[in-house]
């Protein structure tokens, strides 16, 4: 008998029809023995309409936007409820608070610090689901939100503290690809794949796990699956598993800037406001978001730093154990018209800026060069 736990995203819970194909798959994990705690967000939709309305009432105080925007969760976990115990299976939901999940008091993006668990074992073991509404938590009796992909971080963090079985994300893909399935044409699917590339590959852009929910379960050493709640087949394994040779391309979610520092500059008081840096031939580069960028410009003004802007920029990662050798030699990509502004290497990622009109035309040239040509993984029964 193993404890599982099921993130629900919003596309899976959105109505009565979809509702009802998730308590399918509830009821198929309790049929083998199982134990299920299950973790919902709002429907799809939902949250950005409450914000949209939240906004509509002037400047918002953050404390009394997560009292709304995490109300969508809490009729997700009700319906969902509902629909199991009609289908025969007792269950029960619960808000954030209730637990509670304990966070932190940045409120719209709080962080989980402690999660109560007694009332969970005692669900689970009078076989009651727990129903827990995901994205949300508690600070001093208020509200909290955890930011984007808080779902996920509440279904990763549940799992940790529960030292779940498995951590199974359902959404409206089946796995995790080599590249976007959207944009791309030919992408693998990836069968297994290690804690440490999904955490390269969410954290500078892949959409289908958010990055937090993977440091967590890296941490606790609780398995992740990426599934599809729409058709019945194997997803993506994420646990620990030998690197790959390369394993994904990505693309940062928003537009990105560079600015170029002459000379030198200690930037460890504005880390929070850039993406990363790196030696350029008469001084720095900083990639930092479009949106943070007015802001770093006029702190180095008022520092007295003399720098330039480049603006409409992203950033293409290459992640695995070869991408950083790999990247020495890139300057194939000027016959593909695509100009390479920064580069930066990790252990198992190296990322690129570019033009944010080549990006496509990027990511399509270095997915054929890696996956189809003189590159292609030794493993490709795990690609």
């Amino acid at each position: 008998m193993a404890l599982i736990v099921q993130k629900f995203g919003g596309t899976s819970v959105n109505g009565e029809v979809r509702i009802k194909a998730c308590v399918a798959l509830v009821k198929k994990e309790l049929a083998l023995g199982n134990k299920v705690v299950v973790v919902v967000s709002a429907m799809a939709g939902v949250t950005d309409s409450l914000l949209s309305q939240a906004l509509s009432m002037g400047d918002p105080i953050k404390k009394e936007l997560d009292v709304i925007l995490s109300a969508g969760e809490q009729i997700s976990s009700g319906m969902m409820a509902i629909a199991l115990n009609n289908a025969g299976v007792p269950s029960r939901s619960w808000a954030g608070w209730q637990l509670p999940i304990n966070t932190d008091d940045k409120f719209t993006d709080a962080s989980v610090q402690k999660i109560e668990t007694k009332e969970l074992l005692a669900n689970l073991e009078e076989g009651v689901t727990p129903v827990i509404a995901g994205f949300q938590g508690v600070h001093n009796s208020c509200i909290t939100t955890l930011g984007r992909g808080g779902t996920d971080t509440t279904a990763a963090a549940i799992s940790a503290a529960l030292n779940a079985d498995r951590c199974d994300i359902y959404t409206d893909v089946d796995g995790v690809y080599t590249a976007d399935p959207h944009s791309v044409p030919k992408v693998k699917k990836l069968k297994v794949l290690s804690y440490q590339e999904m955490l390269e590959l969410s954290t500078w852009g892949a959409k289908v796990v958010h990055s937090n929910s993977v440091d967590i379960v890296m941490r606790s050493n609780v398995p992740m699956q990426v599934l599809s709640s729409f058709k019945e087949i194997d997803g993506t394994l994420i646990t620990s598993a030998p690197y790959k040779p390369f394993t994904g391309i990505t693309t940062s979610l928003q537009p990105l800037s560079i600015l170029h520092i002459k000379g030198k500059a200690d930037l460890t008081p504005y880390k929070d406001l850039y993406l990363d840096y790196a030696p350029a031939n008469d001084g720095i580069n900083i990639l930092c978001t479009a949106t943070s960028q007015k802001e770093m410009s006029e702190i180095l003004r008022a520092n007295g730093l003399k720098h330039t802007v480049k603006e409409n920029l992203r950033s293409v990662s290459v992640v695995g154990e070869k991408s950083t050798t790999y990247a020495k030699d890139l300057d194939w990509l000027r016959n593909c018209g695509i100009v390479i502004y920064m580069t930066i290497c990790s252990e198992l990622r190296a990322t690129i800026v570019i033009e944010a009109s080549k990006t496509t035309d990027c990511i399509v040239a270095l997915h054929n060069e890696l996956f189809f040509n003189n590159h292609m993984n030794e493993d490709e029964d795990n690609a």
